[in-house]
């Protein structure tokens, strides 16, 4: 299998893909949207595949926590190390 790669940002309509192979229900994008808009988003991707979702809540300056992680099932064993999720964001906020 190739590397996953992780990076910061998802469209809402990869997150509930990846949402409906997790918790399987409607769900509405444009409240999906708004629910993402209000959170840091980090995606691991295999290809085009969003195989797993980390959102961050944080205050920009003292505060972060890590509210969801959504792991596809057919990728749990693969993608089980949630700090390797956090690298790109600390690196990408280090910067700023």
């Amino acid at each position: 299998m190739p590397d996953l790669i992780f990076r910061e940002g998802f469209e809402p309509a990869d997150f509930l893909a990846l949402a409906q192979r997790v918790w399987p229900r409607e769900y509405s994008l444009s409240d999906t949207a708004g629910a993402l808009a209000k959170t840091v988003n980090i995606g691991a991707w295999d290809g085009r595949r969003l195989v797993g979702s980390v959102r961050v809540l944080t205050d920009g300056y003292f505060f972060a926590t890590i509210p969801e992680i959504l792991v596809d099932p057919a990728y749990r064993r693969r993608v089980s190390d949630a700090t390797s999720w956090l690298s790109p964001w600390i690196v990408c906020r280090e910067g700023r």
